[in-house]
């Protein structure tokens, strides 16, 4: 047989085999077994995946960008736009801040976002409810712990909602099919809504498991939060038949939880991250936090930034560069003179504990007699009328004479600001100097991540607070006031 025969066999045998099997219709279709559809989420498994995604939803999604400090922090007491204006939209409440806000860079924060993430939320959380709810497992985990925590996201997110806005259309059951039109709920069936899913929560939800996971007094805190809010004057055209009774249990909820969480003895170590997963972000006073870790794969790319925008524009100041401790400083946030007004500077600690009012040199020249180390910038939070200070900014190139280290290397201070210079008595004196020149102002320390990885990363591995025991201790006796007064001393 010649070698041409063979290889003409060779050939046409393998394209019988094919051509056979070609005839068959099904040789094509594929079985895919490695997909997971709804139904999964009617599963036990299922249903506890579900709980954790809606977790990463409501609690881990508003710290990763702009909008959530858009939303809380910009047009109150406390803070005002800082060295940048990206999001002064959201501050000032002019005819650029509308149903779609007016765009002052691509950093700026959509209107829809807060609106988005919240009942993306919602539909996550009302789907959880449902499965836990018609699920026949008789395992703790979904009956009470997953179907507890499906009723508090749902409460938590419309509370941000009805907070926010005021009635909101009012979605309590999986959505199956599209629908573009919804009816506006008034904000007393909102409340009412609020009400119901975290006075259930409260029974389901077990005690312990905090700050990373849902509790009972973590229901209990968002319960006499709604309560409050539902007592509050803006909802008195409609809120008299609760009003009493909704002020009598708040004080209730708020000794339940003092008693099961202990104030850290100093005040400053709420805020004292000293690494991911750290003791100090677990501490009893903390009742519930956004756990957020280096774990590239749960944190949203850039895990919480909201250490980037509290932060003074440090790094364009005399003799000073930028450093991992001092934080990347976006400088969206400034403090306001309310800050400065509110707290006994004298016997009280918090301010100094919450602010970070001076910055040591670490320039690479620093100019003689300085060296590295020296105190290169600080803040004087003084009160109206002092007059031991001639300027606002005191640096070289001003009239006044440098201010000098006088409680440590008794050098002069390169820069010094001052809230109330010349004995002024009016309020704004720091605020002269918030443009891109210099944006200066005390930074807020509570978001400072120093476990970022370069000088110009932006990724945040710090856990975001919800709430703490503290925040409840103004609410109760005399006895519990004072202990939070008692650790605000130096």
């Amino acid at each position: 047989m010649s070698k041409y025969n063979i290889f003409f066999k060779l050939i046409i045998f393998p394209a019988v085999l094919f051509s056979g099997s070609s005839c068959k219709k099904n040789f094509l279709n594929e079985n895919l077994t490695t997909a997971l559809g709804t139904d999964f989420y009617k599963t036990d498994a299922g249903i506890l995946q579900l709980a954790t995604g809606t977790y990463y939803q409501v609690f881990d999604v508003p710290p990763n960008g702009e909008w959530y400090y858009c939303a809380t922090n910009y047009g109150t007491d406390e803070f005002h736009i800082g060295g940048d204006p990206s999001n002064s939209p959201w501050n000032n409440y002019d005819q650029t801040f509308n149903s779609v806000v007016t765009a002052v860079n691509t950093n700026t924060a959509a209107a829809n976002f807060q609106w988005d993430a919240l009942y993306t939320g919602i539909g996550d959380a009302n789907l959880l409810i449902a499965n836990a709810t018609a699920s026949t497992s008789s395992s703790a985990a979904i009956k009470s712990t997953a179907l507890g925590e499906g009723y508090f996201l749902r409460a938590y997110s419309y509370l941000r909602l009805v907070s926010q806005y005021g009635g909101v259309p009012l979605q309590v059951s999986p959505v199956s099919t599209v629908n573009l039109e919804f009816t506006r709920a008034s904000a007393q069936d909102v409340y009412t809504q609020i009400v119901a899913d975290l006075t259930k929560a409260q029974t389901l939800l077990p005690t312990g498991g905090a700050p990373y996971h849902i509790t009972k007094d973590a229901a209990s805190h968002y319960l006499a939060k709604a309560l409050l809010s539902r007592a509050s004057e803006i909802n008195n055209s409609w809120n008299s038949s609760t009003l009493a009774a909704d002020l009598a249990q708040v004080g209730t909820l708020c000794d339940q939880i003092i008693a099961n969480h202990t104030l850290a003895a100093d005040f400053a170590s709420v805020w004292k991250f000293t690494g991911v997963n750290s003791a100090n972000e677990q501490l009893p006073e903390i009742i519930l936090s956004a756990q957020f870790t280096n774990d590239v794969n749960t944190n949203l790319a850039n895990g919480n930034t909201q250490h980037l925008y509290f932060v003074s524009r440090y790094d364009i100041q005399d003799q000073l560069a930028r450093d991992l401790t001092g934080d990347r400083p976006f400088s969206r946030l400034a403090t306001t003179y309310y800050d400065y007004r509110i707290y006994d500077m004298v016997n009280d600690s918090r301010f100094w504990k919450s602010f970070k009012t001076k910055s040591a040199l670490n320039g690479a020249s620093p100019t003689a007699p300085n060296i590295k180390g020296d105190l290169g910038v600080m803040f004087v939070i003084d009160q109206p009328g002092d007059a031991r200070f001639a300027l606002s900014k005191i640096c070289k190139g001003t009239t006044a004479t440098l201010v000098q280290d006088v409680n440590g290397t008794g050098r002069n201070i390169p820069t010094t600001y001052v809230a109330y210079p010349a004995g002024r008595t009016t309020d704004g004196a720091l605020n002269t100097d918030l443009t891109t020149a210099g944006q200066s102002f005390p930074s807020l320390n509570k978001y400072i991540d120093g476990s970022r990885n370069s000088l110009n990363d932006v990724v945040g591995h710090r856990d975001f607070i919800s709430f703490s025991r503290y925040l409840l201790n103004g609410c109760r006796s005399k006895d519990q006031v004072s202990q939070g007064r008692h650790r605000c001393l130096y």
